[in-house]
C-alpha cells in the first residue's frame, strides 16, 4: 500500500470521526467547531513561521528570569550586610 493512498484513507477516518462527533453536538457548536478548523487551517503557514520567534522569545523570558533572579539575590546579600552593620553600631 503506497504512503498516499494511506494518508488519504487516514485523512477520510478523520472526516468520518469529525462527522458523527458533529452529529453528536448542538448546531451551535458544530459551526464553531467549523469555523475554528477553518481558521486554524488558514493560519497554520503563518503560524509555522511564528514559532521561531516565539521560542527564541521564550528563551529571552528564561534568560531575563534568570538575571532578574541573581540581581535580586545580590540586593538581599547587600541588604542583610547593611542590616548586621547597623546592628554592630
Amino acid at each position: 500500500m503506497s504512503s498516499v493512498s494511506s494518508a488519504r484513507r487516514g485523512i477520510g477516518v478523520r472526516k468520518s470521526v469529525t462527522t458523527r462527533v458533529a452529529a453528536d453536538m448542538p448546531s451551535t457548536k458544530r459551526a464553531q467547531a467549523a469555523i475554528e478548523a477553518e481558521v486554524a487551517e488558514q493560519n497554520r503557514a503563518e503560524l509555522a513561521r511564528q514559532q521561531p520567534e516565539v521560542l527564541d522569545d521564550l528563551a529571552e523570558v528564561v534568560d531575563d528570569a534568570v538575571e532578574l533572579t541573581r540581581l535580586l539575590a545580590r540586593h538581599r546579600r547587600h541588604l542583610a550586610a547593611q542590616r548586621r552593620d547597623e546592628d554592630g553600631r
